[in-house]
C-alpha cells in the first residue's frame, strides 16, 4: 500500500504538533525546519545550571487537550502547577490576586487598581462576569462579532477613565497593550489572567518541544523557498540549505505550512482570498525576556504585573519557583523579567543596559532581594505574538470554515487559533484533522 507523504514546513510548537499527530495516523512525515534548533519561541536555554525559557511562556490548565497529549506521551511526571500567588505591584507594595477565585469579586486586585480606576475597573468587572463564557482564549473564532457598537463604548469607559490595569493585565495575557487589542481579546485577557492556572515544565517549556518532535524526521538548516503547485493543488516543497545551497524539491501528498505570516505569504502563491484576508491582517507584537540568576533564595513570586503608570519598563516577571523549583542550581534564584511589545527604543538596546533595566525594575518589585547578577541572559523576539485587533476574528472565522483555498495546502500557527503556545499545538491538531478526513475521503 502506497503511504501517504506529508511535508510540514516548520518545527515550532504548531508544526510539530501537525507533524506529532498526522505521524499517528501512519502518514510519512518530514519536517523542515530553517534553523538549527527546533521549538521556535518555545525554547529552554540551558547554561551554568540554570533553565531558561526563552519566550518566558507559562502552560495554562484549560487546554486539556494539549495537557492530555503530554501526559499520554509520559511527560505528565514533569508538569508543575505551582499554587500561583499572582499580582500587581505598585509602591513596591504586593496586591494578590488568585486565578479561579471562588469570589470573582475578589480576584481582582483593588489594592492595586487604586481609587482612581476603581469606578471603571467595577464596570470592567461587570462585562466581565456577563461575558465570561463568551470570550474564551482558546475559541476566538467563537467570539462575539458585533463588535462596532460595544467597541466604541468599551474604549470611553477603558481609555476614557485611564484605566491602566487592563493594559497591564493585556501586556501580561496577550503581549499588547489594550489600545491595539479589540473587545473580545481584551476580556479574553482578563479570563486568562483570572481564570487560569500557571504552570511549566521541570526543566522548562522546551520539555514540550521534546515531547512532540519524539520520533519525528526532521530536517534542520533547512529553509522552504516555494509551495511547489500542480494547478491549484499542492504537490511538495522547494527547499535549499539555510547556508544558500543547491535547492531541491521534496514531493509530498499534504503540505503542511507552520511558519509566521509573512513568510507564509512569500511561499505560497494562489492561496485562497479568505487566507489572504487574514494574513494581511496579522500583525505581530515583540518581545524582549530577561533572565538574571543570582545566588540566594527569593521565594515564589509571579506572575508579578506592572503597571506602566507606575514607572515600569517591563510588563511582569516571575522567578522560577512560581513555574518550577528544578530550574535553578539549588540556593540559587531564577529572575525573569518580561517586556512586552517594548517602546521607547528598548528593542535597540544592547543587553547590557536591558540587564540594568531589568534590575531596576526587579529591585521594586522584590523589595529586600539582594539582587547581585551571577548569570544573566536577554533573549529577543521580534514576533513574538499575533496581536488580535478589532474584527480579527471575524476573519478568523472565515478562514477556519475555507481554510487555505489551495487543495492540500493546510496553514497552522498562532495566528490561525489563540495567541498562546497552546494555541499554536491546538492550530496543529485542528489541521492533522482536516489531513485525515481529507485522506480518508
Amino acid at each position: 500500500m502506497n503511504k501517504h507523504r506529508a511535508v510540514v514546513i516548520g518545527a515550532g510548537i504548531a508544526g510539530l504538533s501537525a507533524a506529532h499527530f498526522l505521524s499517528g495516523e501512519g502518514i510519512d512525515v518530514l519536517v523542515l525546519e530553517k534553523e538549527y534548533g527546533i521549538g521556535g519561541r518555545c525554547k529552554t536555554f540551558v547554561s551554568s545550571g540554570y533553565c531558561m525559557d526563552t519566550g518566558a511562556q507559562f502552560i495554562r490548565d484549560s487546554y486539556d487537550r494539549t495537557l492530555k497529549s503530554v501526559v499520554s506521551l509520559g511527560y505528565g511526571e514533569h508538569l508543575r502547577f505551582a499554587p500561583n500567588k499572582c499580582s500587581f505591584v505598585r509602591n513596591g507594595k504586593f496586591t494578590y490576586f488568585k486565578p479561579r477565585s471562588q469570589n470573582p469579586f475578589r480576584s481582582f486586585p483593588w489594592g492595586a487598581i487604586g481609587l482612581r480606576e476603581t469606578p471603571s475597573a467595577i464596570a470592567l468587572l461587570s462585562l466581565f462576569l456577563r461575558e465570561y463564557r463568551r470570550f474564551d482564549i482558546r475559541f476566538p473564532d467563537r467570539w462575539n462579532l458585533e463588535e462596532a457598537g460595544k467597541l466604541e463604548a468599551f474604549s470611553h469607559l477603558i481609555y476614557g477613565s485611564g484605566l491602566e490595569f487592563l493594559d497591564a493585565i493585556s501586556r501580561f495575557a496577550l503581549g499588547s497593550g489594550a489600545d491595539a487589542l479589540s473587545y473580545g481579546a481584551c476580556l479574553a485577557s482578563l479570563r486568562m489572567a483570572f481564570a487560569d492556572h500557571y504552570g511549566s515544565f521541570s526543566k522548562g517549556t522546551g520539555m514540550l518541544v521534546q515531547a512532540f518532535s519524539k520520533g519525528l524526521k526532521i530536517m534542520r538548516g533547512i529553509e522552504a523557498v516555494e509551495v511547489v503547485m500542480d494547478g491549484k493543488k499542492a504537490i511538495g516543497v522547494r527547499a535549499r540549505p539555510s547556508s544558500r545551497g543547491r535547492a531541491r524539491t521534496y514531493h509530498a501528498d499534504i503540505v503542511v505550512c507552520a511558519v509566521p505570516s509573512m513568510v507564509t505569504n512569500a511561499i505560497c502563491p494562489k492561496l485562497g482570498i479568505d487566507a489572504r484576508r487574514l494574513l494581511r491582517r496579522v500583525k505581530y507584537s515583540s518581545a524582549i525576556v530577561s533572565h538574571i540568576g543570582v545566588a540566594g533564595v527569593i521565594g515564589a513570586k509571579g506572575p508579578v504585573i506592572f503597571s506602566r503608570g507606575e514607572g515600569f519598563n517591563a510588563s511582569w516577571l516571575c522567578t522560577h519557583r512560581s513555574k518550577s523549583d528544578e530550574i535553578a542550581p539549588y540556593g540559587h534564584t531564577l529572575i525573569t523579567v518580561v517586556f512586552s511589545n517594548p517602546d521607547n527604543g528598548l528593542f535597540s538596546l544592547p543587553d547590557e543596559k536591558i540587564i540594568e533595566i531589568s534590575m531596576k525594575d526587579a529591585s521594586r518589585a522584590l523589595p529586600g532581594a539582594r539582587i547581585e547578577p551571577v548569570f544573566t541572559k536577554v533573549f529577543r523576539h521580534e514576533r513574538a505574538r499575533p496581536i488580535f485587533s478589532p474584527g480579527y476574528s471575524l476573519l478568523l472565522r472565515e478562514f477556519l470554515q475555507k481554510g487555505s483555498g489551495v487543495k492540500n495546502l493546510f496553514l497552522v500557527g498562532d495566528y490561525c487559533s489563540s495567541p498562546t503556545i497552546e494555541g499554536a499545538f491546538e492550530s496543529g491538531h485542528f489541521a492533522a484533522k482536516q489531513v485525515i478526513s481529507a485522506v480518508g475521503s
